[in-house]
């Protein structure tokens, strides 16, 4: 008891527009619609934050010290961030868009977005 809930949130890509939204934005669609349309990609915020303090998403790539993986959901668990803390994983992009020169470029670009 007294503990915090992990907080429930999702983005939506939406891949004929190349953009993420999130479910607050969208006026037109029911729930059912924006799970069983393929133009809709929905992605669950795993409860975690990367080493800069950003949200990790499923479809994130995150740094790490083997690499650069994609954020998956695996048997009950979100690899790779199942194996390391996140203060050693950074955010540097997502399976949607391609990394740019610079994982800083990128986080410059979803900083201005919110």
């Amino acid at each position: 008891m007294g503990e915090k809930m992990r907080e429930i949130k999702f983005r939506i890509w939406i891949e004929s527009e190349k953009i993420f939204i999130t479910p607050l934005e969208v006026e037109d669609y029911s729930i059912g619609d924006l799970i069983t349309n393929p133009d809709y990609q929905l992605e669950q915020f795993t409860g975690l934050k990367d080493s800069k303090g950003r949200d990790i998403y499923e479809g994130d790539l995150v740094k790490e010290p083997e690499g650069t993986e994609p954020v998956i959901y695996v048997h009950g668990s979100y690899e790779p961030i199942s194996y390391y803390k996140c203060e050693f994983l950074t955010v540097v992009g997502n399976i949607h868009e391609p990394l740019p020169e610079s994982p800083a470029d990128w986080v410059a670009r979803h900083e201005a977005d919110k």
